[in-house]
């Protein structure tokens, strides 16, 4: 007999009330079968077992979602049964039907499991409103789920974030405490683990510029604004000084209020923009350089030509030629400094010749007399053998002021000597962390100081890029690691002896060059004057200069004229061409250059010989000079017996051969 009775069913019933498959377990078929038909007719997908075991199984092969189990099953408890279907189907809702009047039943069944009960005979409302509440559970847990999978899936990927970000992320309450940081944070901070960093007051142990400690419960509070890219810096445990930006922003979690800070490293960043703007800088310098050293090979050329010409008039006892004696040989000393002058000017690649080593070491180390105080004193043990070298004399000659300017800043305050040494020797093979050096003659340049020396720690990183244990105003950290550079780049080596206390000393191996004669070879001879009868025309934009070229031709025999315009000159030629033999011009002039003079004397005249002088004999390539038809450069500052060697060899060159 049907326990359901249908006077009155549910309508508007909520959406989720179909999603989902209902089990009915009634070991009464008729019953079951009637509420199966009547469930059916509400849209329910339903079925229906009529056994304890029926009721197991057909929930293990089904997705049943809601189960309607009678109380007794035969000689079986429904009591018993709703664990049993729970242990394999965990999201299960069951609701206990029975036919007591009493409430223990219900009690009991809640206990083992049941989410509701039902007491037959069964109103259809009643039934209707269980299983509302049946399905509306299921849907609730079923997006609780999803939130909380949802929740997982942002909690790992900001984890991840977290972890992954090559930013240092730290998180402090109110108190500034740190209460989390990344890995990139424990790194930056030169900490050995997340659990060291725990705890640390942000302010008082990493950061005292930041303007962010507020009182205490105050981190919320609207004085207190959050901060982007402030730039601060801090001491590493290990005494390394960082530049960072730190953005810090009010966070509130779970009821406490903090911060949470991004650190960015932007140490190597800062260095980078150091050491480009002392390159520009460096670049406007050597720009600069480069035209005061052409103004001044004009003035020394005058001094130097004049000098000569003074000479020419007196006897070689002559007091006064003496004196002239003395100007020219300053006025050579002058000459070579703007030589260093115009290297370090130019631009052009540079260039590896043979030369001898002490002579790059003796200009280097007028340099360092003259810049360093005199509570400093050189001692220079020079060579008496050959130092041959095949290598570019301006690098080597950096690596000697780089290695005496680091020794001199060494002593700087104390005072204290600076051994400067240069020796050849043969030695086995030699090898340091970064080189190896095959066995063979080399030349050795030593540089000693009496500072205060340097320990293992500063020992290992003292050839790094950017490394340097003086201030930021002082040094950029690129001068030892440029001299690892330029000494590995010509197959030499450089090591380093040094303790606390007692000072440092650099050794430079480079391999020695055996050329098949001296290098510093000279004819000590007087030079031989040779003059001659032709045409010449001088063109100079300094008079001084022209005229002291027409005084030094005529005294040699020629016929000679100077002009001061480029413009002039070539009217000159334009009007005359077949009047002169030779052609002087000099290269950098106001209204048009020795080139393009050279240029268009040459579409007049195309056999017409051109001897150009210059003090910037790099800086225009010497194929732009022949495509011209120079024959030949002279350069800033020359004595007579330059010009006039360059002259006859033009001339004999170009003549008529008849």
């Amino acid at each position: 007999m049907s326990s359901v009775v249908m006077d009155n069913p549910a309508q508007n019933r909520q959406s989720w009330v179909r999603e989902g498959r209902l089990l009915i377990i009634d070991d009464d078929r008729d019953f079951a079968e009637s509420l199966s038909e009547l469930l059916g007719m509400q849209n329910f997908d339903v079925s229906v077992a009529t056994s304890f075991d029926d009721g197991v199984r057909i929930n293990l092969e089904n997705e049943i979602h809601v189960a309607l189990i009678d109380n007794q099953l035969g000689r079986r408890s429904g009591m018993t049964l709703i664990p049993k279907l729970q242990r394999s189907n965990p999201g299960l809702v069951c609701v206990m039907m029975t036919g007591c009047s009493t409430e223990n039943v219900a009690v009991e069944a809640i206990k083992v499991g049941a989410y509701d009960y039902l007491r037959k005979p069964i109103q259809p409302r009643d039934l209707l409103l269980v299983l509302d509440r049946c399905f509306e559970k299921i849907h609730l847990e079923k997006e609780r789920r999803e939130s909380q999978r949802a929740l997982q899936e942002s909690e790992r990927r900001y984890r991840m974030l977290f972890e992954e970000s090559r930013d240092g992320i730290l998180i402090c309450n109110a108190q500034g405490e740190i209460v989390d940081v990344n890995h990139s944070g424990v790194e930056l901070f030169g900490y050995s683990s997340r659990e060291s960093m725990m705890g640390l007051d942000l302010f008082a142990d990493l950061f005292r510029h930041l303007g962010l400690q507020p009182e205490a419960g105050q981190v919320h509070s609207d004085t207190v604004a959050d901060i982007h890219d402030h730039e601060t810096s801090f001491s590493r445990p290990d005494g390394d000084d960082i530049i960072a930006l730190v953005t810090a922003v009010k966070i509130s979690s779970d009821g406490v209020n903090g911060y949470r800070l991004i650190i960015r490293d932007v140490t190597a960043r800062r260095k980078l923009e150091a050491q480009l703007l002392h390159s520009q800088k460096m670049e406007a310098i050597g720009t600069f350089a480069g035209g005061i050293a052409h103004d001044f090979n004009n003035l020394l050329c005058g001094m130097m030509g004049y000098a000569d010409l003074a000479i020419s008039h007196q006897t070689d006892t002559s007091r006064t030629r003496h004196c002239l004696d003395q100007v020219i040989e300053a006025g050579k000393r002058a000459e070579q400094l703007v030589d260093q002058i115009l290297t370090f000017s130019r631009r052009t690649p540079y260039e590896r010749t043979v030369f001898e080593f002490k002579s790059v070491v003796n200009e280097a180390v007028k340099i360092i007399r003259a810049m360093i105080p005199s509570t400093i004193e050189i001692v220079q043990r020079d060579c008496d053998g050959k130092t041959t070298v095949h290598a570019d004399a301006t690098q080597l000659h950096q690596v000697v002021m780089n290695l005496c300017t680091n020794a001199y800043q060494a002593m700087q305050g104390a005072g204290g000597k600076m051994f400067i040494g240069l020796d050849t020797l043969r030695c086995g093979a030699m090898k340091n962390s970064s080189t190896a050096l095959p066995a063979g003659d080399y030349v050795r340049l030593t540089v000693t100081d009496t500072g205060m020396g340097m320990g293992a720690d500063i020992r290992d990183r003292i050839f790094d890029p950017f490394y340097t244990t003086k201030g930021a105003q002082d040094g950029t950290g690129l001068g030892l690691s440029v001299v690892h550079g330029i000494v590995e780049s010509h197959q030499g080596l450089i090591n380093l002896d040094s303790e606390v206390g007692y000072g440092a000393t650099f050794r430079v191996f480079i391999p020695q060059f055996k050329p098949d004669v001296d290098v510093d070879e000279a004819d000590t001879a007087e030079p031989v004057l040779v003059g001659g009868q032709e045409r010449v025309l001088i063109v100079d934009d300094e008079v001084s200069i022209a005229t002291m070229c027409q005084a030094i031709l005529e005294i040699l025999g020629y016929t000679a004229e100077s002009v001061t315009d480029s413009e002039a000159a070539l009217d000159i030629v334009r009007n005359a061409p077949n009047d002169y033999d030779l052609i002087i011009t000099d290269f950098t002039m106001p209204t048009m250059t020795g080139l393009e003079l050279s240029r268009k004397i040459r579409e007049i005249r195309p056999d017409m010989p051109i001897i150009m002088i210059t003090g910037h004999i790099d800086s225009v390539p010497m194929t732009e000079f022949k495509e011209v038809g120079v024959c030949d450069i002279i350069k800033k500052p020359f004595l007579t017996d330059r010009i006039a060697a360059v002259i006859r060899t033009v001339l004999d060159d170009t003549g008529d051969p008849t």
